[in-house]
């Protein structure tokens, strides 16, 4: 199975944990850190996820990694098969900030799965949770650019390299990018901890817009 980490690393895992606590329970689910027993589905057996998210209909183990490798490549390759045949049941595998988050494999996501986190963002900015569907916006802005790579992406991007690459690719209109760009600074204010900066539901709708504009694209 996949490798502990020593104490340094544990505490990273533990703040990111955290973390997804809050990013998970900002989307209507139950979070539970270090699942035990019946919370843990018998297909997944003896396979232990780092914690589990669940709201009615949707239901996500997640794996927390400090490093990617061979080994721990082939590691989740085998949990994932395990998950076959369920699809109310998904692996989200997240990298401790820090460690890989330049290197990381991410999976190219489907139009579909873009579709549906894109009504769950609009639902969270309708229920007044701008703050949160604003960040998440972003994240999807960026999967939208993912899935058009037509494979998975070797590396994250920065804010501001999301936004180069959809305007360069002709994917968002120059009205669009330069929207986006204005709209980034305040991205990074409320992520890096200005708790004073808060989103309205038009910078929320503006994002939306820009997604919006990038599956557009994608049919084309």
């Amino acid at each position: 199975m996949i490798s502990p980490v020593h104490a340094s690393g544990q505490e990273a895992e533990s703040a990111l944990l955290e973390r997804l606590r809050g990013d998970y329970e900002g989307r209507g689910f139950t979070f539970t850190a270090n699942p035990t027993g019946e919370l843990i589905p018998d297909f997944l057996a003896p396979y232990r996820p780092d914690a589990i998210a669940r709201k009615p209909g949707e239901n996500v183990a997640i794996e927390v990694l400090h490093r990617s490798s061979s080994s721990t490549n082939r590691a989740i390759a085998s949990v994932r098969k395990r998950f076959a045949g369920h699809p109310e049941w998904k692996l989200d595998v997240v990298y401790v900030q820090g460690d890989q988050s330049a290197t990381a494999s991410i999976p190219r996501a489907e139009r579909s799965r873009v579709r549906k986190q894109f009504d769950e963002v609009a639902d969270l900015s309708a229920q007044g949770h701008n703050r949160a569907a604003f960040i998440l916006a972003w994240s999807l802005l960026e999967a939208a650019l993912n899935s058009l790579a037509g494979e998975s992406v070797n590396r994250a991007r920065s804010v501001g390299q999301v936004v180069q690459w959809l305007a360069m690719s002709g994917y968002v209109g120059p009205d669009t990018e330069r929207r986006l760009r204005e709209l980034a600074e305040l991205r990074n204010r409320i992520v890096h901890g200005d708790l004073g900066a808060d989103a309205t539901p038009q910078d929320v709708a503006r994002v939306l817009e820009a997604i919006e504009e990038v599956l557009a694209s994608e049919a084309a």
